[in-house]
């Protein structure tokens, strides 16, 4: 898959994190890179399965004003036992792109690209 052949992208993973108030020294550790390394912007990508708990923290990275992209990872697995997350009201309350996910299929892994090299060609490096 080649979105800009021409575009260099660094991706920083941090461990799961599920809010910027940490308790872990892990979690502290990620809480530094999230607020202290320079973004273009953040990718929260979230288990559809318990998307209502996680999205506390997608509130959080929206606060830090770096622009936010969300990844609804494991739709696939959330469609098999009943749960459906509506991507495009979700987007439109939050005001970021949602794009549901999944790293087993390759589900929205062209969309998820396209709306990264959107995002940071629409608003700069960091």
């Amino acid at each position: 898959m080649e979105i800009c052949p021409d575009c260099t992208v660094e991706v920083v993973d941090t461990p799961g994190m599920y809010s910027l108030h940490s308790t872990t020294e892990d979690e502290r550790v990620a809480r530094d890179v999230v607020l202290h390394m320079p973004a273009g912007a953040f990718v929260h990508v979230l288990d559809m399965k318990n998307a209502a708990r996680m999205l506390a923290f997608s509130l959080e990275l929206l606060e830090t004003g770096v622009p936010l992209i969300i990844a609804a990872n494991m739709a696939d697995e959330a469609e098999r036992v009943g749960i459906r997350l509506d991507t495009d009201f979700l987007s439109g309350e939050l005001g970021v792109p949602v794009v549901a996910t999944s790293g087993v299929t390759g589900l929205g892994v062209v969309t998820l690209s396209s709306m990264i090299l959107k995002t940071l060609l629409d608003y700069g490096p960091g």
